[in-house]
């Protein structure tokens, strides 16, 4: 938006000599409002975020933390030149995050990004492990970067999770190429609880097995697939 702030003129003062007459006399106007007006169109390049030489492969995955700061997932190795294997946070101005360290990471490709509104970090994709421990495909993480031991997913899904949603009540919808999660059969689409244990209260049926790409909670709790 616009910014605006004043100016004020006083106490005027000059040299000794050899100044013009009148030279440090104020006028009858000694203040105003300077307003900078705001002309970036909406969609137009913002520059103020800069993430240097960005990242060396594909995101398919973005996440805005409540901090404003921002959660990478992709094919990518490098940001700014810094080995981030696969999953790296930016701060709000698109630099990098030094505190966020997953280590290794995960051993394939991130295709889902979702944040929790506590901060933990919500990844899914076609990876079986994170930083050399089990991460069947879903994984939950601390801000610092490191696995989230309370997030037990047991076998999980047996394919590659594409989208990720976050209910109100902590429950983690899933969506993607799986047929079974936990063993049990669920395609396309999967509910779990907080804890990262499959919900059987929610059951697709058939499901989509075809896949799901995208998915999204409404506010009263019903989750839609696409």
């Amino acid at each position: 938006g616009n910014r605006s702030f004043g100016v004020l003129l006083s106490n005027p003062r000059g040299p000794a000599s050899g100044a013009l007459p009148g030279s440090t006399v104020l006028g009858g106007q000694t203040n105003t409002v300077v307003t900078i007006l705001d002309d970036e169109l909406p969609g137009s390049v913002d520059f103020a975020f800069n993430p240097g030489w960005g990242v060396d492969g594909p995101v398919y995955g973005v996440a805005v933390q409540p901090d404003a700061k921002i959660v990478l997932g992709g094919e990518f190795v490098t940001v700014d030149g810094t080995v981030m294997s696969r999953v790296a946070r930016l701060h709000e101005d698109g630099y990098l995050d030094s505190f966020f360290n997953p280590g290794a990471g995960p051993d394939a490709t991130v295709h889902a990004v979702a944040v929790q509104p506590d901060g933990r970090i919500l990844l899914g994709g076609e990876f079986t492990s994170f930083n050399s421990a089990t991460a069947p495909r879903v994984v939950r993480l601390t801000a610092d970067g490191l696995i989230d031991p309370t997030f037990d997913p047991g076998q999980g899904p047996n394919r590659v999770v594409r989208a990720l949603a976050v209910g109100g009540n902590g429950s983690i919808v899933l969506g993607g190429d799986f047929l079974t999660v936990g063993g049990v059969s669920r395609p396309g689409i999967a509910r779990l609880t907080a804890d990262g244990s499959l919900d059987p209260t929610f059951d697709p049926g058939a499901g989509a097995p075809g896949g799901v790409l995208a998915v999204a909670i409404q506010p009263d709790g019903k989750a839609v697939a696409g």
